[in-house]
């Protein structure tokens, strides 16, 4: 299996650095998709993902760079690189200032936030293309299904999948396995799987081939179906959020393309093993308020609530300006925050609170200012990553927030011609 594997990551590494059609489908799958257990693909501590993106990025952006000609585009990718700089790494400088035993896993971790800015800078470009359109959407899809599939197949057959896998080993799938994926957690693969369905049911509007929206619906079924194994309450109400406010603000077409989806993932989990997966979403639903052990409660809840109940009462005021920084937090609390808006005061502090205030403002400013398709898909993306941040830690984890950033910066570029098109012909 390892061989195979990286027989086809090698074919597409190559592909992908040929031409700019074939990085918009590649570039998705090494970016979120890359087996960490193939061996062939590792050099030490350097995968061939990191090969791949960096060279893609000086190929394809520095050397044969095409800036977006889109105002709203170009105020996205400033505002997100400004993103990268203060919440990653301005934290990770903290972290190295407070505590200099900190600095070799800071600067393991500033290497993966340069290297997933230079992700996103290549899809700021790769998006304002109305000719690479339909690849970037290929892409994205490809990914996607990519990944449900890995995550079913270490299900189903573990041996055969498992040079993906991101655990220790078998023993961790027990009698409710959570879907991981080659993600580290069900949480972050859950949280990428519901922006994807977002983003493909605007795709739906977006693309006018009949292969490609036939496509779309396979591959939502499985996303769904992937979904479903992660366990992820935060994923669920992630998704939920946001198909509800699309379907209260955009209507058009949104209820037609939902209910077949939804039937479609049904019809696939009855072929495998419905009333299995069934029990476990049911189970993990129950768990949330009926839990035997503590009367109610159910024992993550818990633990998120004793962990922010330990770092509220332990915060010190001195850090209230700029934070202890990622790594330096870690050392002082013992845990991740699990939740978004108290891991900025913890890690980023004031600075980074007053930065991600200013940063949403922006995403709702440029929404406004595009045609309601894109302004309600964009809005939905935003709501729905804030209430994922209830009880996982979204703007500081680099896969799903790049994800969003991605879709959102696709939505942007896409409503900007949109609307451009429109007034071309209103002048005629």
């Amino acid at each position: 299996m390892e061989t195979i594997v990286a027989i086809v990551y090698l074919t597409m590494f190559f592909l992908g650095l040929s031409s700019r059609k074939y990085l918009a489908l590649f570039l998705p799958v090494f970016s979120f998709c890359f087996p960490v257990g193939a061996e062939y693909l590792n050099y030490g501590e350097i995968g061939l993902y990191i090969i791949f993106i960096i060279l893609a990025f000086f190929i394809f952006y520095v050397s044969k760079r095409h800036v977006p000609e889109f105002k709203f585009a170009r105020a996205w990718r400033r505002s997100t690189v400004q993103y990268f700089v203060i919440i990653g790494l301005l934290s990770l400088l903290l972290s190295v200032l407070f505590a200099p035993q900190t600095m070799i896993s800071a600067g393991k971790d500033g290497v993966l936030w340069i290297l997933y800015l230079l992700v996103f800078l290549l899809y700021s470009d790769l998006c304002g293309s109305a000719e690479h359109r339909e690849y970037v959407i290929g892409g994205f899809m490809f990914a996607a299904a990519f990944q449900s599939i890995v995550t079913i197949g270490l299900l189903r057959d573990f041996d055969t999948f498992h040079v993906f896998y991101d655990g220790k080993d078998m023993s961790e799938i027990g009698e409710y396995w959570r879907g991981s994926g080659t993600f580290k957690g069900p949480w972050d693969l859950g949280g990428y799987l519901a922006l994807s369905i977002v983003m493909f049911l605007m795709a739906f509007d977006v693309t006018g081939k009949k292969v490609v929206r036939l496509l779309l619906y396979g591959v939502i079924g499985i996303c769904l179906y992937a979904l479903a194994l992660t366990l992820s309450r935060a994923s669920w109400l992630m998704l939920f959020a946001a198909v509800f406010y699309i379907l209260f603000f955009y209507k058009k077409k949104i209820f037609s393309i939902a209910v077949p989806l939804l039937l479609l993932a049904i019809v696939f989990a009855s072929a495998i093993d419905f009333d299995a997966i069934a029990d476990q979403v049911s189970h993990r639903i129950v768990y949330s308020y009926q839990n035997q052990e503590t009367g109610g409660i159910d024992n993550s809840t818990l633990a998120r609530l004793n962990i922010w109940d330990k770092m509220i009462h332990n915060y010190s005021g001195a850090y209230f300006l700029t934070g202890y920084g990622i790594k330096y937090a870690f050392l002082v609390f013992g845990s991740t925050s699990h939740n978004t808006f108290l891991s900025l005061l913890m890690y980023g502090g004031l600075i980074a609170v007053w930065f991600v205030v200013l940063w949403v403002k922006k995403i709702l400013w440029i929404s406004r200012r595009l045609p309601k398709r894109s302004r309600v898909f964009i809005q939905a993306l935003l709501l729905s990553a804030m209430l994922y941040g209830l009880t996982a830690d979204i703007l500081y984890n680099l896969k799903v927030i790049v994800t969003m950033m991605i879709y959102v910066a696709f939505m942007i570029s896409y409503g900007e011609q949109e609307a451009l098109e429109f007034r071309n012909v209103k002048n005629r």
